[in-house]
């Protein structure tokens, strides 16, 4: 009777999960953005550390917490070196090699570079000054590109003058306090440069990144499965006509589902969060 009893309740069991799994396999069935293949593009970036590295974390801590986001946190302190550029995924080891091979032939870099503060109404940045380090930096880049060519990798160095954004698409009644901040950063202090190659899921450059907080498990077949510390993607500007209830509407970064989650699972972070980093170079 007891062996009847235990062979029943493990048939129930087994008949719970086997629904519970395929109602959540067959919700993905019908999403049209399941055999997508996702792009990804690359981007060379001058990246600072040592103390003055230090100043520019504290900087972007700072500028949040007192005025909220702006621009520049979509990302981490750096200078564009280049445009974004595609690459096929069977050719990263190629990318890579030809980038160590034409960087590490570059010769001595320059022992500092002249960074001036600049401000105005909209914008608040670090331009390289010097012509030395412009130069270098131009000059690698522009190998770089040439190399790359050779071998069908169209890559476009940035062709403006090097800078590193420390604001931007702030309100106006804001310049003055985050300029104050900025101004506290000296452009003179000991730094380490380093070059870096970056990727991102091309939908990333596109939309706004949330960081999940918290696992959650949906109840609604519109809802999404949360899991800690996937990323949420949403249209710039727009978190849907739900979000007056609590609940947004947006895409997991990790399975490519569209549907709504609450709110409070998540918080805004910088895109540059879910990147991916490929190499870096020391060059100071």
């Amino acid at each position: 009777m007891l062996d009847s009893f235990f062979f029943g309740l493990i048939l129930v069991l087994s008949l719970l999960f086997f629904l519970f799994f395929s109602h959540r396999i067959m919700a993905h069935v019908f999403d049209p953005d399941l055999d997508k293949v996702v792009q990804r593009e690359y981007v060379m970036y001058a990246i600072p550390g040592g103390d003055l590295g230090r100043q520019l974390d504290e900087l972007w801590e700072e500028s949040v917490a007192v005025c909220g986001r702006n621009g520049a946190h979509k990302s981490f302190p750096h200078i564009t070196l280049c445009q974004f550029f595609g690459c096929d995924d069977g050719r990263i080891p190629q990318l890579v090699h030809c980038l160590q091979r034409v960087i590490s032939t570059q010769g001595q870099p320059p022992d500092s570079f002249n960074l001036k503060f600049y401000s105005s109404g909209t914008y608040i940045g670090l331009f390289l000054e010097d012509q030395t380090s412009s130069q270098f930096l131009r000059t690698t880049m522009s190998s770089c590109s040439t190399e790359l060519g050779k071998i069908g990798i169209k890559m476009e160095p940035h062709k403006k003058q090097l800078h590193m954004t420390l604001a931007y698409q702030f309100h106006a009644d804001q310049q003055k306090t985050l300029e104050q901040m900025c101004k506290k950063v000296d452009p003179k202090a000991p730094v380490k440069w380093e070059l870096r190659l970056y990727s991102r899921d091309v939908r990333v450059g596109k939309q706004d990144v949330y960081r999940v907080l918290y696992s959650l498990n949906p109840r609604n077949d519109d809802e999404l499965e949360l899991n800690e510390d996937d990323f949420m993607l949403m249209e710039s500007g727009d978190k849907s006509e739900t979000e007056s209830e609590g609940w947004y509407h947006g895409t997991s970064f990790m399975t490519g589902v569209t549907g709504v989650f609450p709110g409070n699972y998540v918080e805004r972070c910088a895109e540059t969060d879910c990147w991916t980093l490929h190499r870096a170079w020391k060059i100071s």
